[in-house]
C-alpha cells in the first residue's frame, strides 16, 4: 500500500481524521481490487468532521468625532481539551492567544473576555483554529464601524491599530505566543501597518471598476498574527453587473512578511480555499 501525503496545513479537522481512508482500505480488501471512495453531499454533511462552533460578541464605543475609544470582545467556544476531558469548559491559554488576548488595537479602553462553553463540544465538531472565527468577527466589526462612520475600511483598520509600537502584553498571565518568547517574536504594529498597506496595494483596494462590471472586496478580510508572523488576506470578486449573466472570478491576496517555510506556506494557502 502506498500513502501519498498531501500539503494540508490549515485543513483543521479532516487532516487528523482518517475514517475515509479506513473505509477505502476495508472496501478494497473486501473486493480484492483498488477502489475510489466518493461520498455524496448528504453523507459529507451528516458524517464529516466540521469546524467547531464559536460565538463572538464585539461592542465598540465612539467619541463625538467618530473615533473608536472603547472595545469589548467576548468569546465563547469549546476548548480542544474537552476532546479528552469532558469537564473542561474554558479555553486553554494557547487558544486565548489566538486573536483574543493578543489584540493589537490601540484604544483607551480595551476589554477582552472568555466566558467558557459550559461543556464538551458537540459530536464530530473539532475545536481547532479558533483564530479564524475571531479574525472574521473582528474584521467584520471593523467594516461595520467604517460603514457607520462613512469611512474606508482600510483606513479604519489602520486607525485602530494605531501608532507603530510593540504591543505590551505584560498584564497577560500567559500570552502563549505560539510557544515562542515574546521578546523574540513580539506583536509589532509597525509591521502590521506595512502588511495592511502592501496587501491593499497589491490587491487593488479602492480601484475604479470598469463600466458594466462590478468588483467587491471581501469586507471580512483577515489581519492577525499567525504562527509568529503578521498576516493579512484580502479578496475581490469580479464579474458582470448585478443581475447580468456571466461568470465571476474570485481573487485572493494573502501576505505574511517572512517566508521561512515556503512549501508549508503554500500548503496552508491552498488548503484554505
Amino acid at each position: 500500500m502506498t500513502v501519498n501525503v498531501t500539503l494540508l496545513g490549515g485543513g483543521f479537522g479532516r487532516k487528523s481524521k482518517c475514517d475515509y481512508v479506513l473505509e477505502a482500505a476495508l472496501l478494497s480488501k473486501e473486493l480484492g481490487a483498488p477502489v475510489k471512495v466518493q461520498w455524496t453531499r448528504e453523507d459529507d454533511v451528516r458524517h464529516d468532521f466540521l469546524h467547531t462552533v464559536s460565538v463572538e460578541r464585539i461592542e465598540a464605543g465612539l467619541d463625538k468625532s467618530g473615533k473608536v475609544i472603547a472595545w469589548r470582545h467576548r468569546s465563547v467556544a469549546p476548548t480542544i481539551a474537552s476532546t479528552f476531558e469532558p469537564n473542561a469548559v474554558h479555553e486553554a491559554p494557547f487558544e486565548l492567544g489566538m486573536g483574543l488576548i493578543d489584540m493589537p488595537f490601540e484604544n483607551r479602553q480595551h476589554q477582552l473576555r472568555e466566558s467558557g462553553s459550559g461543556g464538551a463540544y458537540p459530536d464530530r465538531l473539532v475545536p481547532l483554529g479558533v483564530e479564524h472565527p475571531r479574525a472574521f468577527a473582528v474584521q467584520s466589526m471593523v467594516g461595520e464601524l467604517a460603514t457607520a462612520t462613512n469611512r474606508d475600511q482600510k483606513e479604519m483598520l489602520l486607525e485602530l491599530i494605531g501608532s507603530p509600537r510593540i504591543v505590551n502584553l505584560a498584564s497577560v498571565k500567559d500570552p502563549w505566543n505560539y510557544g515562542e518568547p515574546y521578546d523574540s517574536y513580539p506583536i509589532d504594529t509597525g509591521r502590521l501597518r506595512r502588511v495592511v498597506e502592501l496587501v491593499a496595494e497589491k490587491g487593488g483596494w479602492g480601484r475604479t471598476v470598469p463600466k458594466g462590471t462590478r468588483a467587491r472586496h471581501c469586507r471580512a478580510s483577515q489581519l492577525r498574527q499567525l504562527h509568529r508572523d503578521h498576516c493579512r488576506g484580502v479578496g475581490r470578486r469580479e464579474g458582470q453587473a448585478h443581475g447580468a449573466p456571466g461568470r465571476h472570478r474570485d481573487r485572493l491576496w494573502n501576505l505574511c512578511q517572512s517566508r521561512a517555510h515556503p512549501v508549508a506556506d503554500r500548503g496552508r494557502r491552498d488548503s484554505w480555499g
